[in-house]
């Protein structure tokens, strides 16, 4: 990863059958999370550039909706990460990230989930309408 990259922590919503979903990977046997990336901080400010590095890494098309920056206490690694706030508007997840599975969890699921940002529970409600 380029030493000037931001990893982003990507938070991408669909709805499924009229619930709200939240796209998780599981990245080894048992631990799942919000997907990473890492982007050029110019990339930041351009959404097309964003839309196509999560098109690339997951095969998702996204609309991003802004970021949530973690605030001090927070267990979002690494330091100076960022979760990109974004709904799905198209395709299938065909993930090129490392993993060993994927998963729409159920938005009210996800606030129970042990790595779920606790200091940030409020805001990614607000987001998901939950």
């Amino acid at each position: 990863m380029d030493t000037d990259a931001l990893v982003l922590h990507l938070f991408l919503t669909h709805v499924l059958g009229g619930s709200t979903v939240v796209f998780l990977l599981e990245t080894e046997p048992g631990v799942v999370e919000f997907p990473r990336l890492a982007v050029a901080p110019g990339d930041l400010d351009d959404s097309d550039a964003l839309v196509a590095h999560v098109r690339e890494a997951t095969g998702i098309e996204v609309e991003p909706s802004g970021y949530l920056t973690a605030p001090p206490g927070a267990d979002l690694a690494p330091e100076g990460s960022r979760i990109l706030l974004a709904r799905v508007i198209n395709g299938s997840p065909r993930v090129k990230l490392p993993h060993v599975g994927w998963e729409w969890t159920p938005a009210v699921e996800l606030v129970r989930m042990p790595f779920a940002p606790k200091l940030m529970v409020e805001e990614l409600k607000s987001f998901m309408n939950v």
